[in-house]
Parts: structure tokens; C-alpha cells; sequence
């Protein structure tokens, strides 16, 4: 080192100083000597904060928080570039990154490249931060459609099954008056299972669904609306006639019975009995429709009704009035004309 340059090595980190002394020769001179100048080696940057290792979301969001990296090390003004897959991502220069919405199901490798302006300084890259898209939950099992009548029992539990997503479900009931998931909908106080006994206390329309929700980033499904029909109880519209009267092996008018309310696909059932009452009669075999002609081949009077028994709702069944049938006998003439008389002309018989 003995020319007015130096040029000092960088191989070791630490603090280093220097400087120069100039002797001359002749002339009586003494010699001088520099300044110090002063070397600072860093260690080249290194990334010590590095992107959590792996998330997992479901589509349709994005992560908790942004990415973040940061380095010690180093000299001078920092740059970054974050990239996906390997490739950089535009205008992602910042320490820290927060992807936007995933879209669909897939796995995404993020990693920042760290580059410091210091004379010298290598760039760094962080661990790869993985962020794992899963799809969202999907119901397997949508709640069914029914039919009941008013403050019917037992009524059939409403059931969603969702399968997919990440994380334990957990689930919350809904009930509107139209068909939609989006309107002013009236969340069901305590209704956080996957089964819901609907309300039957009122007669109208009422729609239900459920949102499932999932521990994990993002996961949720909301299920199909549910239409639950609650109907006044069955009454009949059309009873049986009330009182026929006929001679034997005459024709009557079947009797008759048609309801309304409750549930359609009622089971219809007419019983006979000998007195006026619809306690105690006798089951006709055969007659289970909503029309019976009764038989009128005897003498005497006949008591009909009929049992209308509703399978499905909850709805209990109902008896029609009694339908009288009265068969009498035929006309008999118990009075004959006198055998025989005898008058004598221009007059009449007594």
C-alpha cells in the first residue's frame, strides 16, 4: 500500500480505519500524515421477519392481515418487490402486502425480495408465505318444503347439512315473509343448530333459512329458503244429506262430503251405525272416497258419517254430520171396495 491509493478490502464486517503517510525525500522536509478514514462493513442484509408460513381461507375473501416482512442488516434505502408464484407483483413495493379476494380454490406462494441502495449490500428473500384457498362450504341437505295446519303436533324439524370449508360449523336460523336471504330477515333468538322446529302458532306463509358459518377465514353458506305453509285446521265445506226418504229398493243421492283447510290428500273413511251419533258406528269396508251410496234393499232407518283423517301437517281428523237414510216399504192397499153390491137401476150404491 504505497501509492496515494488505497483500495481497502470489505471482506469482514466490523469498524475499520486508515490512513496515510507521505515521506519526502529530500529537501529537509518532514513527513505528514492524513486523515482517518473510517470503513464500516455491514453484514448484507437478512430478512429476520418472514410472512407467516401458511393460511388457509376460504374462496371469496382474503387473508386476516397483510403479509409483512422485514430485514437488519445492511446500509442504505430499502426496496421491496413481493411476488406470487415467483413472478413480481405490480406495484407490490411495500413491506408489508395484502392480496386481493381469491376468486377460486387454489394454493398461492408470496415472498418479498428485500434490496438495500448501500454500496455492496446482496438482496434477500424472504421464506415463501403460503396462502391456501379452500373451497367454501356447500349444504348437502336443504330443509323441505311442508304443509301444516294450526298448532299442529308433532311438527318436523327443519335440517341443513353442510360439508366442506374449514373450521367447526356453527349455524343461525332466519325467518321472513317473502323468499329471500337478503331482505330485513328476523334472526331466531337461541335457533344455532343445524335442525329448527318451524312455528305453527299462525296461519300464513313463512319463509326460513340458515346461515353456516365456519371458524375458518372466510367460510359460509347460506342455505335455500324453506316455504312453511300453516293452514286453519279442516272443516267440512259440503256435509252429507241431511235426511232421505225412500221406499224400499228405491235410489238415493250418494251422500257426500268435501273439506277445506288442512292438508290436500285427506283419507276418507264412512261408517254406519244404528242410532243417530257418530260415536260407536260400524266401518264400511270399501268406502274411502269422499262419496258413498248406501244400500236400500231393508226396512228401517240407517245412520252414515264420515271420517276424513289427514296424513301429513298435523292435522287431526274430522267427522261429518250424520246422513239419515230412511227405507220404508212399499205401499200396501189394506182397504179393498165392497166384494159386491146390488141396486136397481136409476140409482147409485150407497
Amino acid at each position: 500500500a504505497t501509492s496515494s491509493s488505497y483500495g481497502p478490502p470489505s471482506d469482514s464486517v466490523g469498524s475499520f480505519y486508515y490512513y496515510c503517510e507521505v515521506t519526502l525525500p529530500s529537501g529537509g522536509c518532514s513527513s505528514i500524515t492524513s486523515n482517518v478514514g473510517v470503513i464500516i462493513v455491514r453484514p448484507d442484509p437478512v430478512i429476520n421477519l418472514h410472512p407467516i408460513p401458511t393460511q388457509t381461507i376460504c374462496e371469496g375473501g382474503t387473508i386476516g392481515s397483510a403479509l409483512f416482512a422485514g430485514y437488519t442488516g445492511g446500509v442504505g434505502a430499502p426496496s421491496y418487490q413481493w411476488q406470487r408464484n415467483g413472478v413480481d407483483i405490480s406495484s407490490a413495493t411495500d413491506s408489508f402486502y395484502l392480496p386481493p379476494t381469491f376468486s377460486s380454490a387454489d394454493t398461492v406462494d408470496f415472498s418479498l425480495i428485500i434490496n438495500l441502495s448501500g454500496n455492496g449490500c446482496d438482496a434477500d428473500t424472504s421464506q415463501i408465505g403460503e396462502v391456501i384457498i379452500v373451497p367454501d362450504p356447500i349444504i348437502i341437505n336443504q330443509p323441505d318444503t311442508a304443509v301444516y295446519c294450526q298448532d299442529a303436533s308433532p311438527v318436523t324439524p327443519l335440517l341443513v347439512q353442510a360439508s366442506g370449508g374449514l373450521g367447526t360449523y356453527t349455524y343461525q336460523w332466519y325467518m321472513d315473509s317473502v323468499n329471500s336471504t337478503y331482505s330485513a330477515s328476523q334472526l331466531i333468538s337461541g335457533a344455532t343448530d343445524s335442525t329448527f322446529v318451524p312455528f305453527v302458532d299462525s296461519v300464513g306463509v313463512f319463509y326460513y333459512y340458515c346461515v353456516v358459518s365456519q371458524t375458518g377465514l372466510n367460510c359460509g353458506v347460506v342455505s335455500d329458503t324453506v316455504k312453511i305453509i300453516v293452514t286453519e285446521g279442516p272443516i267440512f265445506s259440503t256435509q252429507p244429506i241431511d235426511t232421505q226418504t225412500i221406499c224400499l229398493d228405491g235410489t238415493l243421492s250418494p251422500l257426500t262430503v268435501v273439506y277445506q283447510n288442512g292438508t290436500p290428500g285427506g283419507n276418507y273413511q264412512w261408517y254406519s251405525n244404528t242410532i243417530n251419533s257418530t260415536s260407536g258406528g260400524t266401518m264400511i269396508s270399501g268406502a274411502t272416497s269422499s262419496s258413498y251410496s248406501p244400500p236400500s234393499d231393508s226396512v228401517g232407518s240407517f245412520y252414515y258419517y264420515c271420517v276424513v283423517t289427514l296424513q301429513s301437517g298435523g292435522c287431526s281428523s274430522i267427522t261429518s254430520n250424520v246422513g239419515v237414510v230412511i227405507v220404508r216399504p212399499d205401499p200396501v192397499i189394506n182397504l179393498h171396495p165392497i166384494p159386491t153390491q146390488t141396486i136397481c137401476e136409476g140409482g147409485t150404491i150407497g
